[in-house]
């Protein structure tokens, strides 16, 4: 939650690609804003996911990076975005940072996050207690799963619709 001094929730998405999953995690926003209305959403993308991104009800500022270099890159062009996203994201502060993705190789990009006193939750496809999605459930659920901290075995109390971005064309 918001501590006295700022002014709003500041939550960080970070969903680079994968135009789908990038639409089927949006009820996340409307989450957010359910209970948050004045939160400043930013969301990390890369350039792949970028003109859906930027479609989305509910995103206040996008960040973007060259998804391709960071997945098919030489090693000096992977550091090189990485070290982008680290300068940009070590000038701000969150309230919340949300990993959409499972891969445990994402998790270099919110490295510097816990440096400044942030919290990241990620997905994790790793069975436990802690395991995100789980198989057979709606993943756009799974999301606010995630953003609420929900145990497995504690489904949703309300569903959050998808983002209508048809009205934006």
């Amino acid at each position: 939650k918001p501590t006295l001094l700022s002014l709003s929730m500041r939550v960080l998405i970070v969903r680079l690609w994968a135009l789908g999953d990038t639409v089927v995690r949006t009820p996340l926003l409307s989450r957010i804003r359910s209970e948050w209305p004045d939160a400043h959403v930013t969301w990390l993308s890369g350039t792949s996911a970028l003109p859906i991104v930027s479609l989305l009800p509910g995103v206040d500022e996008i960040l973007t990076v060259d998804d391709r270099r960071i997945l098919r890159g030489n090693i000096f062009e992977r550091a090189t975005a990485i070290l982008g996203i680290w300068k940009s994201l070590l000038s701000r502060r969150f309230d919340r940072v949300l990993l959409l993705h499972a891969d445990p190789r994402y998790r270099v990009l919110t490295l510097p996050l816990p440096l400044r006193g942030g919290r990241v939750d990620g997905l994790d496809h790793t069975p436990g207690p802690h395991r995100n999605p789980l198989p057979g459930r709606f993943r756009g659920d799974e999301t606010v799963r995630l953003f609420d901290r929900r145990p497995p075995d504690d489904p949703p109390s309300r569903q959050y619709d998808l983002s209508d971005i048809s009205s934006r064309f």
